[in-house]
């Protein structure tokens, strides 16, 4: 006995009465107890008006479970205690109706009007019993009262297997929409990383490209910009390679995030991190200090993944834009980051050199830092002022 709120089954659809309809395993079910109340009044031997009425109202109350279960199931277990006490009125067509109160009351989970109903049968048939009012053999009342019981049953159990689905349902729901979240976090960090390798990449080959063609430069250091050239180009078309693998469907995307730093402490290889770039940006004549603080002690280690690509992967990129748009000499740029308790901050300003613009111009990767830090809880600002860029980060210290 199925009550479903979803939309109807294909079997269903094919009757006009029932699409559209929100219940359509209830609507068929009222029909049919309707259908079966009339044929045993048209099949019975009494088939007086008072009969036909009785039959017409307890057909009434029955298409009206649809609608008001509680109020027509009221109704018509009233009709059963008033037939049942009074005797010479007709007794069999309310079985039909009975079931189904018991059977849809209990889907519904109304358990306290079920009881209440099922107390009221048994009161009237004891009450039967005690002022020798004609009715069924004791034995009979037990077997009707148990089929009560059964009706009921099958319409919890119906209900709790519906529960069942819908809240798989769900759990499919939420694992589609982590699975479709997950994939766009590991899309948005491709992109950044594609972003920031190429544009990173590219813009020391192009400078080291300036450093090999003047006049002025001896054989060997065209040599050597060359090698470093060919070293960069390397690197980034592996890192290129890599992001494609992924995402042409290879299943390395974890090791990929976490592929740097794993057998490095996690302040340790910040400091690294800034060195290297410090010593590569110094070869290209870009000056300037960077520094990493914690202002408790335990801060060593390493955090959740995200957060630790996230602020490797904003540290190159954030030298990459300082050789992209920034003043070559002394005092050209400046990075502090300080990490606390739940917190790590990054403020990084560099003389900015507005001739360079439309030499070597990018302008997504900060966007897409933007929105991993977003992604995280945290947030990023940038600005421009006085010749002066400044960028201002705050991520949530997630751990591991």
């Amino acid at each position: 006995m199925s009550m479903s709120n979803a939309t109807g089954p294909a079997p269903f659809h094919i009757f006009p009465a029932f699409r559209g309809c929100k219940r359509p395993y209830a609507l068929a079910i009222i029909i049919f107890v309707v259908m079966l109340t009339m044929l045993e009044y048209a099949a019975g031997s009494d088939q007086s008006m008072a009969n036909l009425m009785f039959a017409c109202v307890l057909a009434s109350m029955s298409i009206g479970m649809y609608w008001l279960p509680a109020c027509c199931g009221i109704g018509i277990t009233a009709l059963s205690v008033a037939t049942t006490l009074y005797p010479g009125m007709p007794f069999s067509p309310q079985l039909w109706s009975l079931w189904l109160v018991f059977g849809m009351l209990a889907h519904q989970r109304r358990y306290v009007l079920v009881s209440m109903l099922f107390i009221a049968e048994i009161a009237v048939y004891l009450a039967a019993l005690v002022f020798h009012v004609p009715t069924w053999a004791p034995s009979g009342i037990v077997t009707l009262l148990g089929t009560f019981v059964i009706a009921a049953i099958a319409g919890y159990g119906i209900s709790a297997l519906q529960q069942f689905q819908r809240i798989q349902e769900e759990l499919r729901q939420r694992q589609s929409l982590q699975e479709r979240y997950h994939r766009s976090q590991r899309d948005l960090l491709l992109a950044s990383r594609i972003h920031d390798s190429t544009a990173r990449g590219l813009t020391l080959i192009s400078l080291m490209a300036d450093d090999s063609m003047p006049a002025t430069a001896t054989g060997e250091n065209r040599h050597a910009c060359l090698r470093d050239i060919k070293s960069v180009a390397a690197d980034t078309l592996a890192e290129t390679r890599t992001v494609i693998d992924i995402l042409c469907g290879s299943d390395d995307s974890a090791a990929y995030a976490n592929r740097d730093h794993d057998n490095v402490m996690f302040v340790d290889a910040l400091r690294q991190q800034m060195d290297g770039n410090d010593h590569l940006l110094a070869t290209l004549g870009f000056l300037g200090t960077s520094a990493v603080h914690t202002e408790n002690q335990g801060t060593n280690h390493r955090p959740d993944s995200a957060v630790a690509e996230e602020l490797h992967d904003l540290i190159d990129q954030l030298y990459t834009n300082i050789v992209m748009h920034a003043r070559q000499g002394n005092d050209s740029y400046v990075i502090r980051i300080t990490i606390r308790n739940n917190q790590i901050s990054i403020i990084e300003s560099n003389a900015y050199d507005a001739s360079r613009l439309s030499e070597r111009h990018s302008s997504h990767g900060l966007a897409l830092h933007e929105r991993r830090i977003r992604a995280l809880g945290g947030t990023m600002t940038y600005s421009i002022e006085d010749d002066v860029w400044t960028l201002r980060a705050q991520i949530p210290l997630l751990y591991a």
